[in-house]
């Protein structure tokens, strides 16, 4: 209920709204009194003479105003068939039907042991799961919670940073549907949609709800999907999942830095060898969703969460984590850390070993050295490699994240993570650039720089890797993908870029192995499926690769897989349904290239001359387009064009003839020719 202080000049933003029977007065104030603590803006009316207009009135606008609607279950609440907190109810639910359905509004919890099944409350409230906070003892975990769901949703860009893997390039935008957008896109993003969740782990949820138990939730206005029971949750040993680190700086354009240091610290905790740590991509798939800490560790398959906090003041920084058991969501340890930001390196690595301490871990003794490695004292090219990095994946941001990785390096040109970062950057530059080569060779000497000052760093081999593709140095990038395994072979990264390598040197089942463990590692970053997929279309299986992208579309729906599956289904020899998908699909580009394909196996010609005369009339000059053209007459059986085109794209340095043996398929018509094995050779691959 809405505090008897003075009304706020303005409404404050992320107030919660406490609303209870006056009889549980004592429990609410517990919960009100441990969520102030925290800074949490609560409206918690203790007033003895309720009533009247003006107090109905003020209630009202609370409840209009206010951005949590907690409701007080009890014993208490289930006797009263009356009372004005039922009016509270009711006007809370009232409101929920104006918002979006994503939007977290309500947050159930119950004092003591009234049973879920049957009470006496709105059918809204059935449909989330509550929180138990027994004599409204309140636990720093369902503290968290709310400040989470307080915190700034993040942006939902198509390709959000929330979810896209900064440390692999995209090379090529997914919107692209040719193989370059299916395979070279390293670093798909996407926002995990709860209700896909339930597709991509199968049986893994019930449909029906668990009993209430004693543990925290993101309970909110969408209900989050239930996890098996505990008896079938088996996580591996030592694994963990770190959650995005919340921002408390009040500052919405300083997110980039409470997940820049999210991702340090995820990388931090990586270095350990006895730890398990899920990847960036699924861990902030999380971010901004109403999701209970049981739940995520059961999608992510670990056996612990860490989550928290961070305040940034000037260069003055402050952490609060905490580490949450996986299987039960019971508290294991947390702490305050205040640094100066030019300590934070140390401020990481003494988090990842005191982490490691609290689950038993075994620490090598090399390891806490190898968590600073390739960082920097300096405050201002650290905060610089922050924002760079976490615009890599953002479109249309490349050339200032360039910029600003430029500066870190400029800053402190001996930061080599930065300078391994600013080379995959200038890499996924080189996908579109008119002038590839010249990018690749800035990416190489970055590369080079970053191993240069420090040869342990993984980032630095695998930013060679994609760099060695890129200009067909395939014994280079073999070398350093063998070098970055050597450090750490089981990482998500290293497995991608594993995947990825072996399935542009045509090993096709070694790809699908490689991207499956990457997958197991990091289940819910798109980029694998899509390697996947063509891995499997290269080796005849079309129909697991439609499976497979209709399970990213299902992980996100805004990807646009529909060309990919376009060519799957003309590749099993089904055009009608292919004609289907491709008019789905979004990108002008890739649709008039799969409907000209379509059009051709359909026997209707004429549309498929039309529109490829108006590919090659608009795309002819683009070097990234030159093999898609050779792709179409190939596709058609007019070998000599399509070898007309491939010359072209050879000629234009096109980077997308690095995949050119996963266009098998497509391919077919003229891969027997002479001159096909020929091409092979002079991109130095395999015949």
């Amino acid at each position: 209920m809405g505090e008897e202080s003075p009304e706020p000049a303005s409404t404050p933003t992320g107030a919660v709204f406490l609303s209870y029977a006056s009889q549980d007065a004592g429990a609410a104030r517990k919960i009100c009194d441990a969520l102030r603590a925290a800074g949490i803006e609560v409206w918690f009316d203790q007033s003895e003479l309720r009533g009247g207009d003006a107090w109905d009135l003020k209630i009202r606008q609370q409840i209009h105003d206010c951005r949590l609607f907690i409701p007080v279950i009890s014993a208490t609440s289930e006797r009263r068939d009356e009372g004005y907190f039922r009016r509270e109810w009711s006007l809370a639910v009232d409101r929920t039907r104006d918002m979006a359905h994503t939007r977290a509004f309500l947050v159930p919890v119950v004092i003591d042991d009234t049973p879920e099944r049957g009470a006496s409350v709105p059918e809204k409230f059935h449909e989330l799961q509550w929180t138990r906070l027994p004599a409204g003892q309140t636990p720093a975990e369902f503290v968290w919670r709310v400040q989470r769901l307080l915190s700034p949703e993040p942006s939902t860009s198509k390709r959000s940073a929330a979810s896209a893997s900064p440390d692999s390039p995209a090379i090529g935008r997914h919107s692209r549907a040719s193989w370059r957008s299916n395979v070279a896109l390293l670093a798909i993003g996407g926002l995990l949609v709860l209700v896909a969740l339930a597709y991509f782990v199968g049986d893994r949820f019930r449909a029906s709800k668990p009993a209430a138990a004693e543990t925290s939730s993101h309970a909110g206005a969408v209900a989050a999907p239930v996890p098996p029971a505990a008896a079938n949750f088996a996580p591996p040993p030592y694994s963990l999942a770190v959650l995005p680190l919340i921002n408390l700086s009040g500052d919405p354009q300083q997110e980039y830095f409470s997940d820049g240091m999210t991702e340090e610290l995820i990388n931090a905790l990586s270095q350990i060898s006895a730890l398990k740590v899920t990847a960036r991509t699924s861990a902030f798939a999380f971010k901004g969703k109403n999701v209970d800490v049981g739940t995520i560790a059961r999608v992510l398959n670990v056996a612990s969460v860490l989550e928290g906090s961070i305040r940034r003041s000037g260069n003055v920084v402050r952490v609060t984590v905490q580490l949450i058991n996986g299987r039960d969501g019971f508290h294991v340890w947390s702490q305050d850390y205040d640094r100066g930001l030019k300590n934070v390196l140390a401020m990481q690595s003494e988090i990842a070993t005191t982490v490691a301490q609290q689950l038993k871990a075994t620490l090598l003794a090399d390891e806490p050295g190898k968590i600073e490695a390739g960082g920097t004292q300096n405050t201002e090219a650290y905060d610089a490699f922050l924002l760079g990095r976490e615009l890599i994946p953002r479109d249309g941001e490349l050339p200032k994240s360039i910029a600003m990785l430029e500066k870190a390096v400029r800053l402190d040109p001996r930061f080599a993570r930065a300078w391994a970062q600013l080379s995959i950057a200038y890499s996924e530059n080189a996908a579109t650039s008119a002038i590839p080569a010249a990018w690749f060779a800035r990416a190489r000497t970055a590369a080079e720089t970053a191993l240069k000052l420090n040869p342990q760093l993984v980032l630095a081999h695998t930013a060679m890797v994609w760099v060695a593709s890129g200009e067909l140095d395939w014994g280079r990038a073999i070398q350093e993908m063998q070098a970055a395994e050597s450090l750490d072979a089981t990482s998500p990264e290293t497995l991608h870029a594993r995947g990825n390598l072996d399935f542009r040197l045509g090993r096709w089942s070694d790809a699908i192995a490689a991207t499956r463990a990457s997958i197991n590692r990091d289940p819910l970053r798109l980029g694998n499926y899509g390697t996947l997929s063509a891995a499997l279309s290269a080796s005849g299986q079309h129909k697991e690769a439609v499976q497979t992208l209709r399970q990213a579309q299902e992980l996100e729906p805004l990807v646009d897989e529909h060309a990919l599956i376009t060519r799957e289904l003309l590749l099993d020899h089904r055009p009608e349904e292919a004609l289907v998908e491709a008019k789905l699909a979004i990108s002008g580009f890739d649709q008039d290239e799969v409907l000209a394909m379509t059009y051709f196996a359909l026997d209707r010609r004429e549309d498929s001359d039309r529109l490829l005369a108006a590919i090659e009339s608009k795309y002819g000059s683009t070097s990234s387009h030159m093999s898609d053209i050779a792709e179409i007459h190939a596709f058609r059986g007019e070998t000599d064009v399509a070898f007309q085109w491939l010359d072209r794209a050879l000629e234009a340095h096109d980077p997308v003839l690095s995949v050119i043996k996963g266009n098998i398929g497509t391919y077919s018509n003229i891969n027997t020719d002479p001159r096909y094995r020929a091409i092979l050779r002079r991109l130095k691959l395999p015949e």
